[in-house]
């Protein structure tokens, strides 16, 4: 029996569908889907509190050292012009300032219930870049809120003579020593001509955005972040310094169960290392270390402008901050086209172009049995 001038339309109609379905819509989805792209997901959030970040200070150049000044080529070795390990670490502990020579005092709060947090376990003194001498990292174990008077963070620095005071804010897990902006999330400042500064507070209203990093790329199943909890980059660093040397200088006492450097050589290895993490991008540090960015960060920014009073009773100068709200911005990472999301999509298409849901696969069916049966009982 030919087919009826409608039974043709209505054919070429469904092709017409279908073919429209699978150049306007299909193609794009089916793609977008197996390119595995993400998206980053915006949150508001509100926390009861929120941790303190992390400061680094770190004195720069001439004023990083007590009795000389770094010159070129640059490097540790050199520079202490010792001959043998154990003169290179009196070099530095001799040569090199704690944080108690120049901070005077770390307190959080105003009123009464002012702490102090000056002892030595919330302190951690580290040499990386040998021009910056030894840093001091000092992590406040305080969660806190957004108050100013019982919240805020201040740190007193001295202004008997002059300085260049490198400043860092940061998630206590998430730094590393390094020029380039790229490579780790912070609030960075300069602080200089520091006898002009005494009596002199300088203030910051900051705020806190958690980023939430997929730990694996999608399309490609290689590793691109660390989601251990307990997880440093700078930590990763260090050990990955003492990894490729073979040993760790005698004043990185916390990184990795390695033996101490025994040679000058080893420790100049160990210089170029950290001189090569200091002035590289992101990719080549990681391509180099092998260390990978946590996870799960906290950033932290300004916001508006910093507040420099005046303050008759300061001794010295003050750098502080407090959070300008507990409500904070979650980014996360996510899969655009989850297997969900591609099924829902896809099926909302079929049905808009060709009427078509899980339901007809069961019509679908029985209208071949039925075509079945009567060819069979014909």
């Amino acid at each position: 029996k030919m087919p009826t001038l409608y039974q043709l339309s209505r054919t070429f109609f469904v092709f017409l569908l279908f073919g429209s379905f699978v150049i306007f819509q299909a193609k794009d989805m089916i793609s977008t889907y197996l390119r595995k792209e993400t998206i980053i997901v915006s949150r508001s959030r509100t926390a009861d509190r929120l941790d303190v970040p992390a400061m680094t200070f770190c004195l720069k150049g001439e004023y990083a050292w007590k009795n000389k000044k770094p010159t070129l080529p640059y490097q540790l070795v050199p520079f202490c012009n010792s001959s043998d390990v154990d003169g290179v670490k009196n070099c530095i502990e001799e040569g090199t300032y704690n944080y108690t020579d120049f901070i005077k005092n770390m307190t959080v709060g105003f009123n009464e219930d002012r702490k102090a947090f000056m002892e030595k376990k919330f302190w951690h003194s580290h040499m990386s870049q040998f021009t910056l001498g030894r840093c001091q990292t000092v992590n406040i174990d305080r969660p806190l809120k957004a108050h100013m008077m019982t919240d805020g963070v201040l740190a007193e620095i001295m202004t008997d003579r002059d300085l260049l005071l490198y400043v860092y804010i940061h998630d206590r897990n998430y730094f590393l020593l390094t020029t380039n902006p790229g490579v780790f999330k912070r609030i960075y400042m300069t602080l200089t001509d520091m006898t002009t500064k005494s009596g002199m507070m300088d203030w910051y209203y900051i705020k806190a955005k958690k980023h939430i990093l997929l730990e694996e790329n999608p399309l490609t199943g290689e590793k691109k972040c660390n989601k251990d909890p307990g997880y440093s980059l700078f930590d990763c660093i260090k050990e990955s310094n003492a990894r490729q040397v073979g040993c760790r200088p005698s004043w990185d006492t916390k990184f990795g169960d390695y033996p101490n450097c025994t040679t000058l050589e080893q420790l100049r290895k160990h210089d170029e290392l950290e001189l090569f993490y200091y002035n590289e991008e992101k990719a080549e540090i990681e391509k180099k270390s092998g260390c990978l960015d946590p996870c799960q960060y906290f950033e932290y920014e300004v916001m508006g402008e910093k507040q420099a009073l005046k303050i008759q009773t300061l001794a010295g100068f003050a750098l502080g901050f407090n959070f300008v709200s507990m409500r904070y911005e979650e980014l996360e990472e996510e899969i655009l086209y989850s297997k969900a999301s591609f099924i829902a999509e896809l099926g909302g298409s079929l049905g808009l172009f060709l009427g078509f849901s899980f339901i007809s696969v069961w019509e679908l069916i029985d209208w071949l049995q039925v075509k079945l049966s009567k060819n069979v009982f014909s």
